[in-house]
Formats: structure tokens, C-alpha cells, sequence
């Protein structure tokens, strides 16, 4: 029997997120990588970013460069989030789940739940 997190990576799952998800999910990223934010909000995310490898920061990286650019990405779906983009977005969610980071960030939350869940 699969683990759970690998089967519901594995599914096809088809999603988009409205303008409103992807800038909640591209504020949070752009925090957590210390390109967004006052400095109390970036310490947040000192322990996330320091579990990740260097593969993975750069990973995070190229994430945020594609949310924060309309232009050439006008739709975040599916068909443009990598697999290793969705295990990051997983361990983000995971992560600010367990530290109560998400409050009544609805979109974010919605966000969080068209990709991962």
C-alpha cells in the first residue's frame, strides 16, 4: 500500500488558482525565501528554509519567479507546477500548518488545498 502523501502526489490532479490564491501563495514563498516581508515575518520561516536543500531552495526560487510573473505565466495550474514544485508547496503548507501560520488566510488556504490536498 502506498504512503498516502506519495498516492495523492502521484494523482493527476487538475486545478487553478484564481489571481487572489496565486498572489496569497506568492507572498508566502516570496516571505519565506526573505524577498518579501518585514523581518519578523521572514524569521518565521527560518527552520522551512533551513530544512530545505540547496536543490530545493532553488527550486523555491524558480516557484516564486514563475507565481510573481504574470506575463509569461497568466494561469498557474497543473500544467506549468512541477512535481518537485508540488513537494515544496506540500512541506510549505505542512510547515505553516503546524506553526499556525494560517490563521484566516483563506486564500492561501484554498490555495494550498487545490495543490496538495
Amino acid at each position: 500500500m502506498k504512503d498516502l502523501n506519495k498516492y495523492i502526489l502521484e494523482k493527476k490532479k487538475v486545478f487553478e488558482l484564481n489571481t487572489s490564491q496565486r498572489e496569497a501563495l506568492e507572498t508566502t514563498v516570496g516571505i519565506a525565501l526573505g524577498n518579501l516581508g518585514e523581518d519578523d515575518e521572514i524569521k518565521q520561516f527560518k527552520k522551512f528554509m533551513d530544512s530545505l536543500s540547496d536543490e530545493e531552495k532553488t527550486d523555491l526560487e524558480s516557484l516564486y519567479n514563475m507565481l510573481s510573473d504574470a506575463d509569461n505565466y497568466k494561469k498557474i495550474n497543473q500544467k506549468n507546477i512541477m512535481h518537485e514544485d508540488i513537494i515544496l508547496i506540500d512541506k510549505l503548507y505542512h510547515y505553516c500548518n503546524d506553526n499556525d501560520m494560517l490563521g484566516e488566510q483563506w486564500d492561501l488556504i484554498d490555495a494550498f488545498e487545490k495543490i496538495c490536498l
